[in-house]
């Protein structure tokens, strides 16, 4: 098994259903291959919701444990806060996440969800959210790309 199929890249926009339970399929280009496919999902500020995939999950794993010092309460806070209000799920066979309620409630996705990737992790939105956040200008965005070190 060749490295995109155990490890794919999330690029592209898509605007998915999400049913009564809260399932939304991931697009099959981002859908793992394998038998490891738990993601993360994380609530980001400003309503959205930021997931990583397995491996993504492993190397936050390592860096908290080589960052965080037991002795430091705020930074454990912080974590705590962060991965209290996180969840984890996995594909069913038909390629749907399951969303908890309280992801959904933070990112106000009712019956649509707008999946956006970033290369290395992906993003769901509220449609409505993600149109009023979308940059007109390309040079903004150069910019920015820009303080990532690209």
């Amino acid at each position: 098994m060749n490295d995109t199929q155990t490890r794919p890249f999330f690029v592209g926009e898509f605007t998915h259903s999400v049913d009564g339970k809260g399932r939304v399929t991931i697009p099959s280009q981002w859908r793992l291959k394998g038998a490891e496919e738990t993601y993360l999902g994380l609530p980001i500020p400003g309503g959205t919701i930021r997931v990583l995939p397995p491996w993504r999950v492993s190397q936050l794993q390592e860096e908290v444990a080589a960052k965080a010092k037991l002795s430091d309460l705020d930074g454990h806070r912080a974590l705590m806060e962060v991965f209290a209000a996180a969840d984890q799920f996995e594909c069913d066979k038909q390629g749907r996440i399951v969303l908890s309620q309280r992801l959904r409630n933070h990112a106000e996705i009712k019956t649509k969800a707008v999946l956006t990737g970033d290369l290395n992790t992906f993003t769901l939105w509220n449609p409505k959210t993600y149109e009023d956040s979308r940059s007109k200008d390309a040079a903004s965005i150069l910019s920015n790309l820009g303080k990532l070190g690209l």
